[in-house]
């Protein structure tokens, strides 16, 4: 399965790779902290699922949401933010979200899905 990670706060990026790669077997796992390099990726692979943080350097990632399922319907976007707001969750799931995770509180959840 081939995972993109988009979060722009590396030490965190880089736990939730690892943690990822322990829990699910067999994940080609990329990462990128902008949506320039999303865009990049995005434009060089298809992925099986996706995690977004919303708010990165250069922009809103869900401005990513339309174009990821315009590509592939099938892609997965999970939502993993520490803006829990509703008016964001409400906002992300109307963009085609498919689920939307609170990093503090919901990180458990997220290898309950990859599962």
């Amino acid at each position: 399965m081939k995972v993109l990670i988009v979060e722009d706060y590396l030490p965190f990026r880089k736990l939730l790779e690892n943690q990822l790669l322990f829990y699910v077997d067999k994940l080609n796992v990329h990462q990128a902290g902008t949506i320039e390099d999303t865009v990049n990726l995005l434009g060089q692979n298809d992925y099986h699922l996706i995690i977004l943080d919303v708010n990165l350097p250069d922009g809103y990632s869900s401005t990513l949401i339309p174009k990821i399922k315009e590509k592939n319907q099938n892609t997965i976007i999970i939502v993993l933010t520490g803006n829990s707001s509703n008016f964001i969750r409400l906002k992300v799931n109307e963009l085609g979200a498919d689920y939307f995770l609170d990093k503090m509180t919901d990180l458990e959840q997220l290898f309950i899905i990859l599962k």
